[in-house]
This record gives C-alpha cells, sequence and structure tokens, in this order.
C-alpha cells in the first residue's frame, strides 16, 4: 500500500521548528563564550512546541484510512524515531567519559541509562534534546487508543485522555519525575496537533483565513518575545503553543501555494532542512559544543556576529550531512527489510486535509 503523501506545507514547518531551536541554542553558546548579539530573541523554545503540534497532526495523517494495528504502528514509530538516537547517544558515551563536563554544560546530572530507555527522572540525558522524545513516545502510546476502534470518532479518544491526564496533574498534585511527565500540559500541544487535522480535513480554509490565522500567530509570539517575562510566569502551552498551532494551521492551510512553487529553490532548499530536521535537531547540541571550543582557540569569540554565524552554518551544514550520510540511508534499509517481511494493508477511505489532494 502507498503511504501518505508528504505534506510539503508540514516539511517547511520542521524546518522552522529546528531552525528556532538552533538558533536558541547558538545564542545560548554565545552568552557563555562571547558578547551575545541575539540577546533580542527569547521564543526558540517554541520550536519544541511547534514540533508537538506537528507530531499530533501527522499522526492523524499516516494512519488516516487505514486498519494499522496498535503493534505496527509502534513499531513504524520505533524505526523512524530510535536508530538515529541511540546511535548518537553512544557516540555521547566516551565523549561524556572524557570531558563530563561539556555534556549539560548548564547543570544537573547526566543518566546513561535513562539516555537509552528514555524514562523521566530528575537526571539529564546524554543527548538532552531527548527529553522532547519521552513525550512523543508517551503520546504514541495514548494515540494508540484510536486504532482499536473504526469509529469515526475515533480521533476524539486521544484528545480526551490527553486533556483527562492533564486534569489529573492539576487534580492531585503528586511531587514525583514520572507524574508530573505523564499530566504535563505540554500533552496538550499534541491535541492541537490533532484538532487541526480534524479542522483541515474537513474544511477548506482559503487563502485569506489561512493568512490571517498565520499572521496571528506571528503577532503571537512576536508579542511574547517582545515580553519575555510571560515565558517565565505564563503556561508554555498557551505562550507558546497556541501560537504555534496557529502558525501551523495556517501554513498548513496554504499547501495547494507550496505545491505550485515546490521545484524553486527555496521550495527545495525548504523541503531538504524538513527531511534533516531530525538530524538537525539531535545532532547541534554536540556540534555548537565542538564548534565554539574551535572558535574560541581561534579568537572569534572576539566577533560575536561572525561567532553566532558560524555556529549556525554549522549546525545547519551538519544536520543535513547526518540526514544524508546515516538518516536517510539507514530510514531507506530498515522500510525495505521491513517491507519484504510485512503483511499487505488494506486501505479505507478517510478524510485528509482539504487543502491537499
Amino acid at each position: 500500500m502507498e503511504p501518505q503523501p508528504v505534506l510539503l506545507s508540514v516539511q517547511y514547518l520542521r524546518a522552522l521548528a529546528a531552525l528556532l531551536v538552533l538558533l536558541a541554542h547558538a545564542s545560548l553558546k554565545a552568552r557563555q563564550y562571547s558578547h551575545d548579539p541575539m540577546r533580542w530573541y527569547h521564543v526558540g523554545a517554541s520550536g519544541v512546541d511547534l514540533f508537538f503540534v506537528i507530531s499530533g497532526f501527522i499522526m492523524c495523517h499516516v494512519t488516516a484510512g487505514r486498519q494499522k494495528t496498535v503493534a505496527a504502528f509502534l513499531k513504524d514509530r520505533a524505526f523512524r524515531i530510535l536508530p538515529l538516537y541511540w546511535s548518537l547517544t553512544a557516540l555521547m558515551i566516551p565523549c561524556y567519559l572524557v570531558f563530563p563536563d561539556k555534556i549539560n554544560s548548564s547543570g544537573g546530572t547526566t543518566s546513561v541509562l535513562h539516555s537509552f530507555t528514555l524514562l523521566p527522572s530528575d537526571s539529564k540525558y546524554l543527548i538532552q534534546n531527548g527529553w522532547t522524545l519521552s513525550y512523543e513516545f508517551l503520546f504514541y502510546f495514548i494515540f494508540c487508543a484510536s486504532l482499536l476502534t473504526k469509529s469515526r470518532l475515533r480521533l476524539l479518544i486521544p484528545p480526551v485522555l490527553l486533556c483527562l491526564c492533564v486534569l489529573a496533574g492539576r487534580c492531585a498534585r503528586f511531587v514525583h519525575p514520572g507524574w508530573n511527565f505523564v499530566t504535563s500540559t505540554l500533552l496538550l500541544e499534541f491535541a492541537m496537533g490533532i484538532a487541526a487535522f480534524a479542522l483541515l480535513s474537513r474544511v477548506r480554509l482559503g487563502n485569506v483565513f489561512a493568512v490571517l490565522l498565520l499572521a496571528c500567530g506571528v503577532m503571537a509570539i512576536t508579542v511574547v518575545n517582545l515580553t519575555p517575562q510571560l515565558i517565565e510566569t505564563g503556561d508554555r502551552t498557551i505562550v507558546f503553543g497556541l501560537p504555534m498551532v496557529l502558525i501551523f494551521t495556517g501554513i498548513v492551510g496554504l499547501e495547494p501555494h507550496f505545491l505550485a512553487k515546490e521545484h524553486s529553490r527555496f521550495s527545495r532548499l525548504c523541503k531538504l532542512l524538513g527531511d534533516s530536521s531530525y538530524s538537525l535537531y539531535l545532532v547541534h547540541p554536540a556540534v555548537l559544543v565542538l564548534t565554539s571550543l574551535l572558535l574560541k582557540s581561534l579568537g572569534i569569540t572576539r566577533l560575536p556576529v561572525i561567532f553566532v554565524t558560524v555556529l549556525i552554518v554549522v549546525g545547519l551544514i551538519s544536520g543535513i550531512a547526518l540526514y544524508r550520510g546515516f538518516e536517510a540511508p539507514v530510514l531507506s534499509w530498515t522500510k525495505t527489510i521491513r517491507r519484504k517481511h510485512s503483511p499487505p494493508q488494506i486501505r479505507t477511505p478517510a478524510p485528509s486535509p482539504a487543502r491537499v489532494s
């Protein structure tokens, strides 16, 4: 059975999410080694929230109209996420043994065991960005409930469960990493992605309304950037999640416009960055550490704009190189092997984003 078509708009959004995080970490390195020319930039963490919204949408998109078992779904997600993450985590072990102060230099303890299991704890991971993968897998397990029924209302099940988890955290305020993890308000951002899919699969937004949603999201995140105290005092799901779901819905609503220009250089670059966003997201922290040390030895820290620019460029190049050299070949190889041993799946009619046809 043919897979669901890749949405260009979603690839662009993946590129945006990874870039937001990369800029935040480049800014952090500039503060550690030099003067930060990006001290005005406060919303890099919102890239993670955008990733969560994307995930909620994509899980609906890739399972739409498919009779997929829970085991097959979880196997798909594991093969998509774990090979690259585990490989990079294994590479970080010798670095951690030799330069423990360079791993999670912001402080705290690091757990090798939890780095591989992705189980929540008070310790950090060797690749600290992996904390978001813990939430991804929690969402995948919750989303499996929708695969147990053929009802047209099946997509209501995950949002309801996600909301119940958050409500439980509000009603019973236990102090435990595991409890805080499974009741975090971040889970609502996956529900936002599901809501975006439900809307886009049934309603033709039109260019004007899509641009309006996008503009509202951009204005909201700009206000947050100009008033960083909101980040400290407000609920992250509101401060970052709501602007990101508006931006997401607006951009996906413009999918036909992007398809009309998919062969332009800008479009190809955005798609490449979207394809390599997972590699970029995982590898850039280590790359920024090494590049910062090199630039410091060369005296480039005295030139903060050049310092940050080099960090960003090297981060982008490393993400693309890792994607092309490792992630993409491994994904292709695992798909080929699994296709040979998988029974054919049956496709049934199901809604897909209304502006994508």
